[in-house]
């Protein structure tokens, strides 16, 4: 290979791992204060305010909610007794498939243990936006939440990234969060230590 094709090649990888990383990580634009989602299906992209943002903490009481699943069912997160895992995705995200996919195999390997909830915060999508995902994701859960974010999570839980995830108990205190893909070992580690399942 001569140098000007290791160069092409370079150049290549170079544009492509950035197009990745840009797709994945939030991008900030002229406003400091918003915070946007890349979108590879359209142009819409969820922003949020971070001074209209609740910052939401490990210990902090998890902010009330209603959403409708993708099959017309009424979830509100006061009204649920159960711990709640919240799972934040869009339709596009390739990467958020094995973090859900971990979700539905946790809770079906723990029947009645904990409810996942998992929300498309990508604006301009719809229920069949959702179906898709679920079909690239192949297991589900009869307990889990599969809905739109019809009632500004994106703001309440102060959602920066894809692949955010918050663990609740039955009170709704959030013992666990983070930002970025997570693998099922140690969703399920962190459910044990949570005392949520065994």
């Amino acid at each position: 290979m001569n140098n000007s094709n290791i160069i092409k090649v370079i150049a290549a990888v170079i544009i492509i791992g950035g197009i990745g990383l840009f797709a994945v990580v939030n991008i900030r634009n002229n406003q400091p204060n918003n915070i946007n989602f890349v979108s590879q299906s359209n142009n819409t992209s969820p922003t949020v305010s971070q001074t209209d943002a609740t910052g939401i903490k490990v210990e902090d009481t998890a902010p009330d909610f209603t959403v409708t699943d993708v099959d017309g069912k009424t979830f509100r997160l006061s009204s649920e007794s159960k711990p709640v895992a919240i799972f934040f995705f869009a339709g596009w995200c390739g990467l958020c498939v094995p973090e859900s996919r971990a979700w539905m195999t946790l809770s079906k390997e723990n029947p009645g243990k904990f409810i996942p909830v998992i929300i498309d915060i990508q604006r301009g999508e719809t229920n069949e936006d959702i179906k898709r995902f679920m079909q690239s994701v192949v297991l589900n859960s009869p307990e889990a939440i599969w809905a739109l974010d019809t009632d500004d999570l994106l703001t309440k839980y102060n959602v920066k990234r894809l692949d955010t995830t918050f663990i609740l108990d039955s009170n709704k205190k959030v013992l666990y969060k983070d930002e970025f893909p997570t693998d099922e070992d140690t969703l399920r580690e962190q459910l044990k230590q949570k005392g949520i399942i065994e």
